[in-house]
């Protein structure tokens, strides 16, 4: 992983992915492996992996990763977390400045 010149290209092998996406990734792949780990050696005849479903039934396919990287990138939890937040702050009367403009809340 990169940054070149124009500070456009994160990943030469695939420019179109974004460093934070990336990220997510290799944090949901890790979290992925510890629980398979923990299914082999705690429950090793039990077909039905009750550390790896467990960890599933978080979030969104896993626990909810939010990603900053050296540039104020975010990641797509990340927003998603920041609308969701704007939003009960806007039912519950409390004043934003200009947030629903920057993440297109509707």
């Amino acid at each position: 992983m990169r940054v070149d010149s124009r500070m456009n290209k994160y990943n030469p092998r695939n420019p179109c992915r974004r460093a934070v996406e990336k990220r997510v990734a290799e944090i949901e792949a890790h979290y992925t492996k510890q629980a398979k780990k923990l299914d082999a050696t705690f429950a090793a005849g039990n077909n039905s992996n009750p550390f790896l479903s467990a960890y599933k039934s978080y979030g969104m396919n896993g626990i909810d990763s939010l990603v900053v990287d050296h540039f104020g990138e975010v990641n797509k939890g990340f927003k998603q977390l920041i609308c969701s937040v704007a939003k009960v702050a806007a039912e519950c009367g409390f004043r934003l400045s200009n947030l629903k403009q920057t993440f297109n809340l509707s």
